[in-house]
């Protein structure tokens, strides 16, 4: 077989180190923490956790996070091996067969996130991309990589509420008005298999856009503890990813592959919706805060505990973090992070794995100025 054609899987490949972070909607600060933020929310970072925290977010706040994760590092190198191999000449004497390709073929999830935002007083704005690269082996003829890119403009307001309970010190809701727009590539590899002399690949490029909306509510019941709750893409109706497909036949009789067959693609898209309830200590005779967050996805069931602790030393100027969080579906992802505080300048680093920092590795960097 010459040339197995695959452009398509190396551009795919390779988009997920030319976008960007970590895990969904995270920042380093709260990644320390094992995620959990819902309850503090108490800068810029509302946008993404919960909007009704900009009401205690400041005069001024200005936000940008970067990071990556990896379920599992070592297989990267095999897939850009398998990829250079497969775009060399070769023929069925070499020692490595196209049956040891697909047989072999690494099974990878990889995520980035860049999120860049500001607030001033209870207003914000903040631009967020996620990004997922997913391998999948099919089955020992058929292999297939995707490539999904969500990206977000927010618009947030929070609004201060006068509640008339002596128990509660403050309440406040917030919003955030978004633009989605969605880009999705993914390539699909079917070879020859026993008799058969034709295999087959499939590109698809599509993309599409909709609005959502998410909602907040932040309350102080005491001075040193807050509880919050926030309903992710609460109104976000779902929306065409528009674009087209391509079929190409290969002939292993003559190793030569086909031009094109191109037809229209569509499929309806429909963002992840979620509900997260959260609190927050604050621990005064240690100078030291304890989070924790439940997150429950509604499409699929799924949920997520997120704890953690943050301890400040050195007159506030250091923080140390440390958390974990726990899908329902996999094993528990353990962090730690540090953050370092210069007047109105922050910034934080954090790490997380779930398998001792062998394979599975994700890193978050924020930096923050509040005022």
């Amino acid at each position: 077989m010459k040339k197995l054609s695959i452009s398509a899987l190396i551009l795919v490949f390779v988009m997920v180190f030319s976008l960007s972070s970590s895990a969904v909607d995270l920042t380093a600060k709260s990644y320390g923490m094992g995620g959990a933020n819902t309850g503090l929310a108490d800068d810029a970072t509302a946008i993404l956790y919960n909007p009704a925290g900009l009401s205690d977010s400041g005069f001024l706040g200005l936000q940008m996070d970067f990071g990556l994760g990896a379920s599992d590092i070592s297989k990267f190198n095999q897939l850009r091996d398998d990829i250079e191999y497969l775009s060399q000449d070769f023929d069925t004497t070499n020692a490595k067969s196209i049956n040891d390709i697909f047989n072999e073929f690494p099974v990878i999830d990889a995520n980035g996130q860049l999120f860049v935002g500001g607030n001033f007083s209870s207003f914000g704005v903040g631009l967020n991309v996620d990004n997922e690269f997913q391998t999948e082996k099919v089955s020992a003829d058929v292999i297939n990589a995707n490539n999904t890119t969500n990206t977000s403009g927010i618009l947030s307001i929070s609004r201060e509420v006068e509640t008339g309970f002596d128990q509660i010190l403050g309440l406040a809701y917030g919003l955030n008005f978004k633009t989605l727009k969605t880009n999705y590539i993914g390539v699909t590899l079917d070879k020859p298999s026993g008799s058969e002399t034709t295999g087959k690949q499939t590109t698809v490029n599509a993309n599409g856009s909709g609005i959502g909306v998410d909602a907040g509510l932040m309350a102080n019941l005491t001075e040193r503890i807050k509880v919050g709750v926030n309903f992710k893409n609460l109104l976000a109706p779902a929306y065409d990813l528009e674009g087209e497909k391509k079929e190409y036949t290969y002939d292993a009789t003559n190793g030569s592959w086909s031009s094109p067959t191109v037809t229209d693609y569509t499929e309806e898209y429909t963002p992840e919706k979620s509900i997260r309830v959260g609190g927050s200590v604050d621990i005064p005779v240690v100078n030291a805060r304890v989070l924790g967050d439940i997150e429950s996805f509604t499409s699929t069931g799924k949920s997520v505990v997120h704890l953690g602790a943050e301890k400040n030393l050195m007159f506030n100027g250091l923080s140390l973090r440390g958390g974990m969080y726990a899908p329902s579906d996999n094993e528990p992802t353990y962090t730690m992070g540090l953050g370092f505080n210069l007047a109105a300048l922050h910034f934080d680093v954090a790490v997380g794995s779930n398998d001792g920092f062998n394979d599975n590795l994700n890193g978050v960097m924020s930096m923050n100025f509040q005022f």
